[in-house]
């Protein structure tokens, strides 16, 4: 197992797209000056969902390779092909933790404050957005194939992109902030985990299914 998680996060590695960071150190130079403080919470958040839909696409490389054949013939049990891909989503969250950390340090620096509740929130919003994405997907894409994350990369950015604008606009989360609400985020990411480990069993049920199947009708 430890040398498919090995394949996956080479494959993240590999594929992710580096000059999207250049994009997201444009976004953040905006944000800084537009909202201050709080850019360091919407920055890891797209950070964190960008990281998600990379994890979602190695499926894409797997597919132009003939992996899914390759790998039925592997000495390895279902349940460690599907894992290799949920454990490597999880490990990939660090890369998503370590890039909020480093957005709130540039933004104490900028502003001379550092805010624990603003960097809670948003290494909150690392985890959960990614761990979202992954729950509801994972079990698509083994049941109906990659081009549905195609369609659910559509409808989770839309949602998220208009309700940053709104935030970005007209929204002040600094009463949120002042609140004791991290034991009811711990109870919400434990909560998320529990969902994580039930997707885990339908992308399961979905991997055997198409396993069975001829290889002429596999997607």
């Amino acid at each position: 197992m430890g040398g498919l998680i090995y394949k996956e996060l080479t494959l993240f590695y590999k594929t992710f797209d580096k000059r999207f960071l250049l994009v997201l150190a444009a976004v953040a130079v905006f944000l800084l000056y537009q909202v201050g403080v709080m850019a360091a919470l919407f920055v890891a958040g797209m950070f964190s969902l960008a990281v998600a839909m990379q994890s979602i696409a190695s499926f894409l490389v797997d597919e132009k390779v003939g992996w899914d054949q390759y790998q039925l013939a592997l000495p390895v049990n279902p349940l460690l092909v599907v894992g290799s891909k949920y454990l490597s989503a999880l490990c990939s969250l660090a890369v998503s933790v370590g890039f909020g950390l480093v957005m709130n340090l540039v933004s104490s620096l900028v502003f001379g404050q550092f805010n624990w509740a603003l960097c809670g929130l948003s290494l909150f919003v690392a985890v959960a957005l990614p761990l979202s994405y992954l729950t509801v997907t994972l079990p698509l894409v083994y049941w109906f194939g990659r081009r549905t994350a195609d369609i659910m990369r559509i409808v989770v950015i839309l949602p998220v992109c208009f309700g940053m604008g709104y935030l970005i606009e007209t929204g002040d989360l600094s009463g949120l902030l002042n609140r004791p609400i991290s034991l009811l985020l711990a109870v919400v990411l434990v909560c998320m985990l529990a969902l994580l480990g039930i997707s885990l069993m339908f992308s399961l049920a979905g991997y055997r299914y198409k396993s069975r199947r001829p290889a002429g009708n596999s997607q």
